[in-house]
């Protein structure tokens, strides 16, 4: 990567976090972002909120404060195979929905199921959305082409293998990468392995040659 792909405070390297739903375990994924000092985006299905194992409105503002809320659509359909005016009220409702909770302008999405085509893209585009992350990961630290096709390192369940690959790169001078790593923050209770988000934080907090950020602060940086 050239000089142009540098992150925010002139850093050679980014990590982010990514994930989905809302429930409730986001509760002890956020303590344990903030205690090591990581950044993540949150993306929320409004309609869902204050029902069991989900996370209650006037809980999002103070418990996301410096992390970013993106929307996840209303109600979680896949999108695929709804209309577009369903596609459009879906986004536009949880965006309104989740503004009114957080107080800025919500400007990011990920896909329920991570399905999407050409119409759910210039759709949500058309709704305000800026960039949208997917579920197919890459195994690899690029930029994306297209932010409204942003495809993430890996999956959590998978992060050890890929977070070491990342940090060997830090060694070599010349190089430059983004670690983009998602999941919803049931599957480590579900999985009793909460274990693993520790470990994965704990490898990669405290590098100076890294910048933790939202994935509203990287989009805005690089583009």
């Amino acid at each position: 990567m050239s000089e142009k792909s540098l992150f925010p405070g002139n850093k050679r390297f980014a990590v982010t976090f990514s994930y989905d739903d809302g429930t409730v375990h986001d509760k002890r994924l956020v303590d344990i972002l903030n205690e090591n000092g990581m950044k993540g985006t949150f993306h929320i299905n409004s309609g869902r909120l204050g029902s069991a194992g989900f996370l209650k409105p006037e809980e999002l503002r103070s418990l996301f404060a410096g992390h970013e809320i993106s929307s996840h659509t209303v109600g979680h359909y896949d999108l695929t195979k709804v209309s577009e005016d369903i596609i459009r009220d879906e986004i536009i409702k949880d965006k309104a929905n989740l503004e009114n909770i957080c107080g800025y302008p919500i400007r990011s999405m990920s896909y329920p199921y991570g399905t999407y085509n050409d119409r759910v893209i210039r759709t949500a585009q058309e709704c305000g959305i800026e960039y949208s992350r997917c579920v197919n990961s890459t195994g690899s630290f690029g930029i994306p082409d297209d932010f409204m096709v942003w495809r993430p390192s890996c999956h959590h369940r998978d992060a050890l293998v890929t977070v070491n690959s990342f940090l060997r790169l830090l060694s070599d001078p010349g190089a430059t990468g983004l670690l983009y790593i998602w999941g919803h923050s049931f599957e480590f209770e579900r999985n009793e392995n909460w274990s693993l988000i520790e470990e994965i934080c704990t490898l990669l907090r405290c590098h100076e040659d890294i910048c933790y950020a939202t994935g509203i602060e990287l989009f805005d940086f690089l583009k």
